[in-house]
């Protein structure tokens, strides 16, 4: 009998300790069962309002701001005040690029690019430059090997060197530099981030302006020249790499307008324990009711939130709070306070 006492006082200890090295926490009830949750707070002077906008990215343009906000499957480009108030907003599509002096460009359903100013909201498409457009590339290959069907040629050299090949490259390649980068003042690539996490399908592209206006240059343009010291060929967008590009767009920065002198975490309470894990590996983390203070306009109020990562940032004029919660999205101190 005191040997099976034993061997369970042992069992005991050892799920214990392999339930601690999992990661496994000793839970607890709620803490204050009588706080408010988030959204709603417990305190006088400060009320709490969904925030809409949502904005992925947000620019400074003189003294607006400019964010991008994508809404399901349509992405505006709001324009905004100091302190996040929404004054205008333009629908975009798809992969675009902010440039400082207010421009938005991107591409349109057609597969077609499209510009237009944040402020005047005049759209105006852009042509592909006429070099790319009337397809040297392959013209040329034609003129030199007649014999050859261009896109079997392509596929039949696509990883060998070819004489014919080299030569319709070369000449590519000298006519990119005395017909079109002479004539580029500046150059952006019209590609973002922000389509990695929404799903969208990155193309990429250049828009280049010229005296003769923008035009844009897409990426799967078959241009290449031979580099004989890599045995390589070289995507002709590497060619502009020694150009002056447009002066970078200012953002704004959430993480550099985060405070914790607004939203502090004062207690927390782990209410259960969930596991993840593979056939491999498998661990416990814990849930927990986080309890909080949110300051502002000298008002103080306090409230708890469920299973959740929250954090708050301010806008450039210190005006506006924005509570961002992973769960609930975001919310926003009520202007009515300091108006």
């Amino acid at each position: 009998m005191r040997l099976l006492k034993l061997y369970n006082v042992f069992c005991l200890l050892l799920t214990i300790s392999l339930l601690t090295s999992c990661g496994y926490s000793t839970t607890e009830d709620d803490k204050y069962p009588d706080m408010a949750e988030f959204p709603e707070v417990d305190g006088t002077g400060i009320e709490l309002e969904k925030y809409h906008i949502n904005f992925e990215e947000v620019y400074v343009i003189g003294d607006d701001l400019l964010g991008i906000s994508f809404k399901e499957k349509e992405i505006y480009a709001v324009r905004m005040d100091q302190s996040f108030n929404k004054l205008d907003s333009v629908k975009i599509s798809e992969y675009y690029y902010v440039s400082p002096d207010g421009f938005v460009y991107f591409k349109k359903e057609d597969d077609r690019i499209a510009k237009v100013h944040y402020l005047e909201k005049r759209f105006q498409d852009l042509e592909v430059h006429p070099f790319f457009k009337e397809r040297f590339y392959e013209s040329k290959l034609a003129e030199l090997a007649p014999q050859y069907d261009f896109e079997v040629m392509e596929r039949a050299t696509e990883k060998g060197k070819d004489s014919v090949r080299e030569i319709a490259a070369q000449h590519h390649y000298d006519q990119i530099k005395n017909r079109v980068i002479p004539d580029i003042t500046s150059y952006h690539t019209l590609d973002n981030d922000a389509y990695l996490s929404n799903g969208y399908v990155k193309l990429g592209g250049l828009i280049i302006q010229t005296q003769d206006g923008d035009f844009f240059i897409p990426k799967d343009i078959k241009a290449h020249r031979w580099h004989d010291e890599f045995k390589s060929r070289i995507d002709w967008f590497r060619l502009l790499e020694d150009i002056d590009q447009l002066p970078a767009v200012e953002k704004f920065s959430t993480s550099n307008h985060t405070s914790v002198d607004y939203l502090k975490l004062f207690d927390q309470a782990v209410i259960e324990n969930r596991g993840s894990g593979n056939h491999y590996v498998f661990g416990f983390y814990p849930v927990t009711y986080d309890y909080y203070t949110l300051e502002f306009n000298g008002k103080t109020a306090k409230f708890k939130s469920y299973d959740s990562v929250m954090s708050a940032f301010h806008s450039p004029d210190g005006r506006t709070v924005i509570i961002n919660d992973k769960q609930k999205g975001w919310y926003r101190v009520r202007p009515l306070l300091y108006q």
